[in-house]
């Protein structure tokens, strides 16, 4: 067991890793709805000692993996979106999006995050920093928990223009959707903002950096590995 915050938590293979144990006798585990909502809570509260926990501990590729996906889904979802759309014609081509979203974001953010999560450590020589490879990971991945509520809005929002789609006729309630739909995707952006701010206060934590030299070396990581994006890109369309 680790303290975290007066209060007693133990690790555990599951989406987030991360349960309170406290009165764990008898107490059930909390559900992924709960530990999401518990981790959003003490990094909205306090990121930097959450993420010192967070690094103090073990860090298992089981809680890393899933989160990469989360953060390869959000960014998926608009690069299909600029560059094709997307056919929501039928509802069979809805849930084939959906799924596109979900397999294609998954693979792309680890791939993504594995790389550039390197890259970060190799610019990070150049700044002295502390490079512990799979605290760079974590810090990565542990940032991605407000793109939960994103990728949750994604979903919603494609179903809301399907069934917007579907009637033939303008009524009240495809308007409300029309209006929700834009509210949501509007939204979006501030779980993303969250998430580079944490991405920031995380990556000082596992690199010991000052302000500047943090965002310097993630910037010139991003230069680095933005040449073989847009390579990658250039075959694929």
């Amino acid at each position: 067991m680790i303290q975290l915050e007066n209060s007693y938590f133990y690790v555990a293979y599951s989406t987030s890793g991360i349960f309170p144990a406290e009165n764990c006798a008898t107490k059930s585990k909390p559900g992924p709805l709960a530990l999401i909502l518990i981790m959003l809570q003490k990094l909205w509260t306090n990121p930097t000692k959450t993420f010192n926990d967070i690094l103090s501990r073990e860090i298992r590729w089981i809680e890393i993996l899933p989160l990469f996906a989360v953060n390869g889904i959000y960014v998926v979802y608009y690069l299909i979106k600029a560059e094709k759309g997307y056919n929501l014609a039928s509802n069979g081509k809805l849930w084939g999006a959906i799924l596109g979203i979900i397999v294609i974001g998954s693979i792309w953010g680890i791939i993504s995050n594995l790389f550039v999560g390197y890259l970060v450590k190799v610019t990070g020589r150049i700044f002295k920093a502390e490079n512990n490879l799979k605290k760079i990971y974590a810090v990565f991945a542990w940032s991605s928990i407000p793109l939960i509520i994103a990728c949750i809005i994604i979903i919603l929002s494609l179903i809301f223009v399907r069934v917007i789609l579907a009637q033939e006729e303008t009524s009240s309630s495809n308007i409300f959707l029309s209006l929700l739909t834009i509210i949501l995707n509007i939204g979006m952006i501030v779980p993303a903002i969250w998430s580079f701010i944490l991405f920031y206060k995380g990556l000082k934590v596992a690199q010991k950096l000052d302000m500047t030299k943090t965002i310097l070396n993630y910037i010139l990581a991003i230069a680095i590995f933005a040449p073989l994006y847009y390579l990658i890109m250039f075959f694929e369309y």
